[in-house]
């Protein structure tokens, strides 16, 4: 058997899935092929996985027709973001740029369900799953070889994530850079309220995150170090780990205690040298992938999904081949320019927060507190981060 497809989507994740709904503006008709149907199941337990969602994200929402779905589930606005180092800190707020909120923590399954759904419910969209790809080979078409049948495309997205099987398939120039950080995450609750604020401590070696979440007393912890710490961090007994992190917060948040497994994972800058070729295009993390500090990952591929979309819409308008890497090179000179940028920007944060010589964590100081009485620097850099 042999279906044939326009669009074919490798990676059924969140970013995969917001393409394939951007996609559906067009005429064009889009498979997606995921390897593992999901379970959206919502348990009383948050999700260990969260992404902070920006204002540009929540704006693509708007425009896929998902946000509504999202807003029906467990969410949690932040109205403030407070960083802090040594003896200096910035604090953000919503007010201060006139919007309502700074962005929602949200729970990726809950992102994930919304923009399945959302699909399913479109003519020119189609779900391969479960399926697993045996072979790809490319030559005027794509042909993919998978144990139930033979798929044929004009183009092919790569969605599948920083370990992307399609991108090792097809031996993708890749520029990596070992981070020397691992991550440790994990659900808590505190003593005192979040107060919808989103807490983040740069301590000499690695950020502390506490995101908060729809309960005012629980936070979604990313604590990032080196391998050595977070090993230490994740192997403590319950009590001794509550100490730790409590103090690590500067009893910020007062008391805080674990109330999720904790889990670690390593993580490295990863860049394509090309985004693009002649049927072929790769987003999200398959593409790029940077240090998390900054919480902008899985917004960063929301924006190559529609920057994507949006390419090929414009190439069918004017009548051009949508597969061609010429048709193809507006979404990589958009989308690879802006996200080195923010890679080079994550690692000069994080370096510049985890060199403790003197004269640089003075000068560290001074620019935050700088920064801090400054209003326009300060909105700025917020209005950056958020996308607006």
């Amino acid at each position: 058997m042999n279906t044939h497809y326009d669009i074919v989507i490798v990676g059924g994740g969140m970013v995969g899935l917001a393409c394939a709904n951007a996609l559906a503006k067009t005429t064009l008709q889009v498979a997606i092929i995921e390897a593992q149907a999901p379970n959206f199941d919502h348990p009383k337990e948050y999700d260990l996985r969260v992404s902070a969602i920006n204002t540009a994200s929540i704006d693509f929402f708007q425009q896929l027709g998902v946000w509504q779905r999202i807003r029906q589930q467990r969410i949690s606005p932040f109205t403030k973001m407070y960083v802090w180092a040594d003896n200096s800190h910035l604090d953000f707020s919503a007010q201060a740029i006139d919007t309502s909120e700074l962005g929602f923590i949200i729970e990726n399954r809950v992102i994930r369900q919304a923009l399945w759904q959302q699909a399913e419910s479109l003519n020119n969209v189609h779900f391969l799953c479960p399926m697993s790809i045996k072979s790809i080979s490319i030559d005027a078409q794509v042909t993919i070889e998978s144990s139930q049948q033979t798929i044929t495309c004009d183009l092919i997205i790569g969605a599948d994530g920083a370990n992307s099987w399609l991108r090792d398939q097809l031996d993708w120039p890749l520029k990596t850079h070992d981070y020397q950080h691992h991550a440790l995450v994990t659900t808590v609750k505190s003593e005192l309220a979040h107060a919808q604020t989103a807490w983040q401590h740069f301590l000499s070696d690695g950020p502390l995150a506490f995101l908060p979440l729809e309960n005012p007393q629980y936070c979604s912890v990313v604590w990032s170090s080196t391998p050595e710490k977070i090993a230490s961090l994740k192997n403590m007994n319950e009590s001794d780990f509550n100490q730790a992190i409590t103090i690590a917060m500067q009893e910020k948040l007062g008391q805080v205690q674990t109330t999720a497994p904790r889990v670690s994972f390593p993580f490295a800058m990863q860049h394509l040298e090309s985004y693009v070729q002649d049927h072929i295009a790769f987003i999200g993390d398959a593409a790029h992938r940077i240090h998390p500090l900054a919480g902008q990952g899985v917004n960063l591929g929301f924006m190559d999904a529609k920057c994507l979309a949006d390419t090929i819409e414009t190439a069918l308008t004017k009548n051009k081949n949508f597969t061609t890497k010429k048709s193809l090179s507006a979404y990589q000179r958009e989308r690879k320019y802006y996200n080195g940028q923010m890679i080079t920007l994550m690692q000069g944060i994080k370096d510049l927060f985890t060199n403790q010589t003197p004269s640089i964590s003075t000068l560290r100081n001074f620019g935050m507190e700088t920064i801090n009485k400054f209003p326009p620097v300060k909105n700025f850099l917020i209005k950056q981060a958020l996308g607006l």
